[in-house]
């Protein structure tokens, strides 16, 4: 069966912009579900202009050809004194990266529906809802997997753009925290006192 892009079927458009609401989305696609081979990404940037600037980038990827060369989800809130972090998650096949790519859309859903205040129903008009609302067992599915690689691996912090403030802010940010996840989030606080214990020894 042919493979068809997750934005051709889980999205209405890929580019959504709208100068009234101050509100842009941009969803793009790269690669092939053959991870093990080609590589894969899933990024998705919001940007609202109303009230306070909020610049948000997720993504969910695998490039073999870079530095970190391993499936990973990637926040990078821009605008909130957060920065990059960057989770490894494990994947064995294709079949669980496709779930996994399945959970992070229905994750979007969360980051388009904080956006309904200043544009209501930009969910839908972004997001092919019947499908998406379908894949909250994915969705389950990628936060363990991202609980089970912070507790396995070092997270990326990249150090010049997170601190104590970022994770405070992190733990404050609903939206990351129905994102992610309490535990998620206690698990990233618990690394980054590790990491920074680390750094102190050296």
């Amino acid at each position: 069966m042919e493979w068809v892009k997750y934005s051709n079927k889980y999205f209405h458009q890929t580019t959504y912009d709208d100068s009234k609401s101050g509100i842009r989305v941009e969803v793009a696609e790269g690669g092939n579900i053959n991870i093990i081979e080609e590589g894969f990404s899933l990024r998705v940037k919001t940007r609202s202009e109303r009230d306070v600037p909020k610049h948000r980038n997720y993504a969910i990827e695998h490039h073999p050809d870079q530095p970190h060369d391993f499936p990973h989800i990637q926040f990078k809130f821009i605008t909130e004194e957060i920065g990059t972090i960057r989770i490894r998650i494990d994947l064995a096949d294709s079949e669980e990266y496709d779930r996994a790519v399945k959970g992070f859309i229905y994750k979007i859903k969360t980051a388009l529906d904080e956006l309904e205040e200043h544009k209501e129903g930009i969910t839908g008009e972004i997001l092919v809802l019947d499908l998406v609302n379908q894949l909250s067992s994915e969705s389950k599915f990628l936060s363990c997997k991202m609980a089970e690689g912070i507790a396995k691996y070092s997270l990326d912090f990249e150090d010049k753009k997170l601190r104590q403030e970022g994770i405070n802010n992190l733990k404050s940010n609903h939206l990351l925290l129905e994102f992610m996840g309490r535990p998620v989030i206690n698990s990233i606080e618990t690394a980054f006192k590790n990491h920074q214990k680390e750094k102190e020894q050296k």
